[in-house]
């Protein structure tokens, strides 16, 4: 359960060269952050900000000329690379603006101590901590399209791309479309079920993709439509080339208006015009989408004022699957003047539970009634593990601090990096515990207590656990992804020796592995791509010591 700590803060977005009006300037319309929760794109309609995720320090900024801005049109949204290594941005015409992002070592935001002693720092708590890089918007590539892109999904190696016009292309980071896997929306076969199903076709042109999510786990792209419909992309074909395209329709959808996935339940949420929050899950008989609930906002002692909320302008669900967050923008207001005023509501937001039950509801918490025109939540994400939760309004930007029941995860342990997340023992003798966070590991002698940390900075840096830890026979293991080679791995470090890279065994992977389990010498894989591997562990010797080997796999399948 995850629940506001404090009020929100509000921040000012700079504008440089200042000018025109100022309100524009300061409409948030995306908060997008990287693969890591390391760094928050904020995008406005001419300028886009880089901010670091924690410590809430503002990287970068960039704005775009007046020129550009008639000639291109205003920016909308932003969806990071799956490295960070470039960003895109999609106007109101029909561009795409990718933008390399040059990141430095080199720490930002140094504070230097005056030579008097009386006024430095004496303590800890006035220095800051983790690192600061220094961070650069380069302009790269500009995409022309036949028309306003709606919504993008990043891909590792390209984007999957939706248009007004009802094309859907799939475009290289290099700007290159690739158009024999170009889909036409009207072409598209939908049915209710991937059996026995009747497939039919979009018959209205003018209907369009407006949000695309990409769900691996349920097996492909979830989609809403203009005209309130959402449907479940899936193929046969890992490219979907666009012959082998199957569309699955969410039973009984009519309303939606934006989605999202939980990849650890499987679950597609939707947020619909009436204000209700929806989900689906996939029917492992027929594999049709079928409801799993459908809630409204509730708000205690006050449930007129919940009916009078707009329809969900924004849904994310967290990266831990352990909640999702939904904004609603304000209703629409009618030409009577009674009913506009009875329309005007504070920015409304709520967060839930996975399976949709109502935590926390801003319109139930304490307001600052200082008489400003009312505002509206335009966009949401959520910060590192989910102890932020960055808000776009209509007026600038908000930070709302969270915490989170210990029951949700347990045991936890708050500490400068992050939580535990991942922990194993020695099977065989229960004398050696690893456990892991967001970055790096440690492993512990139980017997006599003794720990053993990298001692290497930028070792444990590098090093992001995604699959879990293990104790095999003499060594620790785990999947991981290292951050400074962008590669997927298997890594080994011998319990005998100082926890440093020098040392470890390395076997690159195809994909990210979300889950392990090791058997004697087996060692069994899941991966984001769907495939169960099977590895076969041994020890080789070489010149007096032992190197820790993985063999190529030796059984594969994959799941649909």
């Amino acid at each position: 359960m995850y629940i506001p700590v404090d009020r929100e803060t509000k921040f000012r977005l700079p504008v440089p060269n200042e000018d025109g009006d100022l309100r524009e300037h300061r409409v948030v319309k995306c908060i997008a952050s990287n693969r890591e929760k390391i760094f928050m794109a904020i995008v406005t309609s001419d300028c886009v900000y880089i901010w670091l995720a924690y410590p809430h320090l503002l990287l970068c900024t960039l704005r775009i000329s007046a020129g550009d801005v008639i000639e291109r049109g205003t920016l909308n949204k932003a969806y990071w690379n799956y490295d960070s290594s470039h960003i895109v941005i999609t106007t109101s015409r029909n561009n795409l603006l990718i933008y390399k992002v040059l990141v430095s070592s080199e720490n930002c935001y140094n504070l230097i101590d005056p030579p008097d002693v009386h006024f430095r720092r004496s303590s800890q708590e006035l220095f800051l901590r983790g690192p600061r890089p220094s961070l650069s918007l380069s302009p790269s590539i500009v995409v022309n399209l036949a028309a306003s892109a709606t919504c993008c999904v990043p891909l590792r190696e390209e984007l999957f791309v939706c248009l007004r016009n009802g094309f859907i292309h799939h475009i290289s980071w290099d700007g290159q479309v690739r158009a024999e896997y170009s889909i036409r929306l009207s072409a598209v076969p939908f049915a209710h079920d991937q059996l026995q199903s009747k497939p039919e076709f979009v018959t209205d042109q003018t209907v369009h993709v407006v949000d695309a999510v990409y769900a691996p786990l349920v097996g492909g792209y979830c989609i809403v439509l203009s005209d309130g419909r959402a449907a479940l992309l899936t193929s046969s074909d890992s490219r979907f080339h666009p012959n082998s395209i199957l569309g699955v329709w969410a039973l009984n959808m009519k309303d939606a208006t934006c989605t999202d996935v939980n990849h650890k339940f499987r679950l597609l949420t939707f947020g619909c015009v009436n204000g209700d929050v929806a989900a689906y899950h996939l029917d492992d008989a027929d594999g049709s989408l079928v409801q799993t609930f459908r809630v409204a906002l509730k708000v205690q002692n006050g449930p007129d004022v919940a009916n009078r909320v707009g329809n969900v302008s924004g849904i994310q669900v967290l990266t831990n699957g352990g909640a999702f967050v939904a904004v609603w923008s304000a209703k629409a207001s009618t030409s009577n003047g009674s009913e506009s005023r009875a329309s005007q509501l504070p920015p409304t937001l709520a967060v839930f539970t996975p399976f949709g039950t109502q935590t926390w509801c801003s319109l139930e918490s304490i307001i600052d009634g200082d008489g400003a025109p009312s505002v509206s939540y335009t966009s949401v994400d959520w910060g590192p593990e989910g102890y932020h939760l960055w808000l776009g309004r209509s007026d600038g930007l908000a930070i709302l601090p969270m915490a989170r029941s210990a029951a949700l995860c347990n045991p936890i342990m708050v500490c400068l990096y992050a939580m535990l997340a991942y922990a194993a023992v020695d099977q065989d003798s229960v004398k050696t515990l690893v456990v892991a966070g967001l970055r790096g590991l440690a492993h512990c002698t139980l017997p006599a207590g003794r720990w053993k940390i990298f001692g290497n900075e930028s070792h444990e840096a590098s090093l992001m656990v995604t699959g879990g830890v293990m104790v095999w026979r003499g060594t620790v293991g785990t999947a991981c992804y290292d951050v400074d080679s962008s590669r997927e791995q298997l890594r080994f470090y011998p319990l005998s020796k100082k926890l440093d890279n020098h040392y470890a065994s390395f076997h690159d992977l195809g994909c990210r592995v979300i889950m392990m389990s090791s058997r004697s010498d087996a060692l069994v894989t899941f991966d984001i791509d769907g495939r169960i591997m099977m590895y076969h562990l041994w020890l080789k010797g070489d010149s007096g010591e032992d190197s820790h080997k993985v063999s190529d796999s030796t059984f594969s399948t994959h799941l649909k």
